[in-house]
Protein backbone atom coordinates (compact mmCIF):
# COMPACT_ATOMS: atom_id res chain seq x y z
CA UNK A 1 0.00 0.00 0.00
CA UNK A 2 3.09 2.47 -0.32
CA UNK A 3 2.07 5.67 -1.77
CA UNK A 4 -1.98 5.30 -1.08
CA UNK A 5 -3.68 7.36 1.14
CA UNK A 6 -7.55 7.40 2.28
CA UNK A 7 -9.10 10.21 3.82
CA UNK A 8 -12.66 9.67 5.71
CA UNK A 9 -14.27 12.80 6.70
CA UNK A 10 -17.85 12.22 8.48
CA UNK A 11 -18.71 15.82 9.51
CA UNK A 12 -19.03 19.00 8.01
CA UNK A 13 -17.36 21.28 10.35
CA UNK A 14 -15.39 23.22 8.72
CA UNK A 15 -12.13 22.78 10.77
CA UNK A 16 -11.86 19.25 10.41
CA UNK A 17 -12.52 19.75 6.41
CA UNK A 18 -10.16 22.18 5.72
CA UNK A 19 -7.57 19.67 8.11
CA UNK A 20 -8.63 16.72 6.17
CA UNK A 21 -8.67 18.34 2.47
CA UNK A 22 -5.41 20.00 3.28
CA UNK A 23 -3.90 16.45 4.53
CA UNK A 24 -5.21 15.31 0.67
CA UNK A 25 -4.05 17.50 -1.34
CA UNK A 26 -0.32 17.39 0.40
CA UNK A 27 -0.07 14.08 0.11
CA UNK A 28 -1.57 14.55 -3.91
CA UNK A 29 1.51 16.79 -4.32
CA UNK A 30 3.82 14.15 -2.99
CA UNK A 31 2.33 11.88 -5.44
CA UNK A 32 0.57 9.74 -3.62
CA UNK A 33 -2.94 7.86 -4.95
CA UNK A 34 -5.70 9.52 -2.52
CA UNK A 35 -8.83 9.05 -1.86
CA UNK A 36 -11.19 11.58 -0.36
CA UNK A 37 -14.41 9.84 1.08
CA UNK A 38 -17.21 11.59 2.46
CA UNK A 39 -20.08 9.99 4.69
CA UNK A 40 -22.82 11.66 6.66
CA UNK A 41 -22.96 14.92 7.34
CA UNK A 42 -19.56 15.62 4.89
CA UNK A 43 -21.77 14.63 2.02
CA UNK A 44 -23.24 17.95 1.62
CA UNK A 45 -19.33 19.15 0.77
CA UNK A 46 -20.01 17.93 -2.30
CA UNK A 47 -22.59 20.30 -3.16
CA UNK A 48 -21.86 23.53 -5.33
CA UNK A 49 -20.74 26.23 -3.31
CA UNK A 50 -21.92 24.30 -0.03
CA UNK A 51 -18.26 25.19 1.05
CA UNK A 52 -17.38 28.60 -0.36
CA UNK A 53 -16.81 30.00 3.32
CA UNK A 54 -15.01 27.29 4.88
CA UNK A 55 -11.59 28.15 5.48
CA UNK A 56 -8.87 28.41 8.55
CA UNK A 57 -6.01 30.85 9.10
CA UNK A 58 -2.51 29.08 7.17
CA UNK A 59 -4.73 27.16 5.33
CA UNK A 60 -5.50 26.71 1.35
CA UNK A 61 -9.16 27.81 1.13
CA UNK A 62 -11.42 24.99 0.81
CA UNK A 63 -12.84 25.96 -2.34
CA UNK A 64 -9.18 26.11 -4.10
CA UNK A 65 -8.63 22.43 -2.56
CA UNK A 66 -11.37 20.56 -3.83
CA UNK A 67 -11.45 20.57 -7.93
CA UNK A 68 -14.08 19.96 -10.39
CA UNK A 69 -14.44 17.16 -12.31
CA UNK A 70 -12.69 18.55 -15.25
CA UNK A 71 -9.60 19.06 -13.42
CA UNK A 72 -9.71 15.64 -11.73
CA UNK A 73 -9.67 13.93 -15.21
CA UNK A 74 -7.38 16.27 -16.78
CA UNK A 75 -5.38 14.98 -13.18
CA UNK A 76 -6.22 11.31 -14.22
CA UNK A 77 -5.24 11.45 -17.52
CA UNK A 78 -1.72 12.29 -16.71
CA UNK A 79 -1.47 9.89 -14.39
CA UNK A 80 -1.35 11.75 -11.18
CA UNK A 81 -4.52 11.01 -9.77
CA UNK A 82 -7.02 7.97 -9.90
Amino acid sequence: MANKMCVTLTSNNKDRANIAFALAHTAACSSQEVAVVLVFDAVHLSQVHYSDDFSLPDFTPLTTTIRSEEHTSELQSRGLIS
